[in-house]
């Protein structure tokens, strides 16, 4: 099948392995949790005392909102409710801001 030889290019080709990855909807649904969090300035994972900046992970986003097949993926973990979290955020930072608006242009755009 069609996934298969996706399956068995990745092995061979270490680049593919790390897009499958990255690109999967349960790494994607990881990020969208810990944007989530970072946006309202609290920890991942919760009580960790670990924290991320927002506009870092928004960087994240906006690099993997270039991949088409991820806009759906991200669209069904909420990332549009994340990205209005992160225009209207109360003293954002401007890089947060921009690349919040980049991500809901591409992911709004067939």
């Amino acid at each position: 099948t069609k996934k298969s030889k996706k399956r068995k290019s990745a092995h061979l080709d270490p680049r593919l392995a790390l897009l499958d990855y990255v690109t999967s909807p349960e790494t994607i649904a990881l990020l969208t949790t810990v944007f989530d969090r970072s946006v309202d300035d609290q920890d991942f994972p919760a009580g960790s005392c670990v924290f991320f900046k927002d506009w870092k992970i928004a960087i994240a986003f906006d690099s993997l909102s270039e991949i088409s097949l991820t806009h759906e993926v991200m669209r069904k973990h909420g990332i549009l409710n994340i990205l209005t979290k992160c225009i209207n955020k109360k003293g954002a930072d401007k890089e947060l801001i921009t690349r919040a608006m980049s991500i809901l242009w591409k992911i709004s755009t067939p």
